[in-house]
């Protein structure tokens, strides 16, 4: 309810039955260092990023669904020929995308999302060090 975005119970219940049988991009957004914004700032500063963030989602071309999965973590169903530089412009996240094939199963194309996601973190912190 901090968000306008839909919530895990629709992704589980809803979004998983409604795109199994599509091709699409599924998009995995975390909010960077969001318990240390929270410890740092309060937690009332964590939640209006948070609320940014997915006011800043809610503003995507060619996002079909946008899913707060977790706390932090929002899922994004999008047209294969989203513009990845568009997440670029969001501050405080880091993403990962996955292109997911017909028949492929959503939770699987989600969990190579979110291993991307990872991975772009991790950059993003290396490069961050030096």
């Amino acid at each position: 309810s901090v968000t306008a975005c839909k919530s895990r119970y629709y992704f589980d219940n809803v979004a998983i039955k409604k795109y199994r049988k599509k091709e699409y991009c599924i998009v995995y957004v975390d909010i960077d260092n969001l318990k240390q914004i929270n410890d740092t700032r309060g937690h009332s500063y964590g939640t209006e990023i948070i609320k940014y963030v997915g006011r800043s989602l809610l503003q995507l071309d060619n996002v079909y669904d946008i899913c707060r999965i977790g706390g932090d973590e929002f899922v994004l169903i999008c047209d294969k020929q989203i513009d990845m530089f568009q997440f670029k412009n969001i501050n405080y996240i880091t993403y990962g995308c996955y292109q997911k094939r017909l028949y492929e199963d959503v939770n699987l194309a989600v969990n190579k999302a979110d291993k991307e996601m990872y991975i772009n973190k991790r950059q993003k912190y290396l490069m961050s060090q030096h």
